[in-house]
């Protein structure tokens, strides 16, 4: 397919967004110990219910469902983020719980429970972060003012890409 006919194809047969099974949650709710991924200094997550979870690389952006992409976050930090990307910090974090989410992954995968595709979504994550430009508003907690994209969070979020690739197969 050409260019033209895959935008064509998008915009008339969109993907379509899944709705998470309350495991999907629990196993969220384990890896990151309780703790919301954009803000786990405050209030812990009581169940895996009372979290919602969220894709990390915006699904508006990138149709992805791969249980690596997906992390388990209060409501309100899901409401504040909606579509945007995360500032640096946000990516290390999720960086730092990569390891443990592909291993995951790859075990509810071959159980049949979910799907995963750790190199797609590290493909996206550098993608959409590569592509962005000086002064891009980065969302930086449901309290924050956008971060601009500079430098410094150029920085960080390479570190976290280096990091991610040497957990890579």
């Amino acid at each position: 397919m050409d260019v033209q006919t895959q935008r064509l194809h998008r915009r008339l047969f969109p993907a379509t967004r899944l709705v998470f099974a309350r495991p999907v949650a629990e196993v969220l709710y384990e890896i990151q110990g309780g703790r919301c991924l954009y803000c786990p200094g405050s209030t812990p997550l009581r169940t895996p219910g009372t979290g919602q979870v969220d894709h990390f690389v915006p699904w508006s952006r990138f149709s992805n469902d791969a249980f690596e992409n997906l992390v388990l976050v209060h409501p309100s930090c899901n409401g504040s983020k909606n579509d945007r990307s995360a500032s640096g910090q946000h990516t290390e974090a999720w960086a730092e719980l990569y390891g443990p989410r592909m291993e995951r992954a790859v075990q509810l995968s071959d159980e049949g429970v979910f799907t995963g595709d750790p190199s797609r979504t590290f493909g996206l994550l550098r993608t959409s972060y590569d592509l962005l430009p000086e002064g891009f508003p980065l969302w930086d907690g449901r309290k924050a003012a956008p971060n601009p994209f500079d430098e410094g969070q150029r920085e960080q979020l390479d570190a976290a890409v280096v990091h991610i690739a040497s957990l890579l197969p």
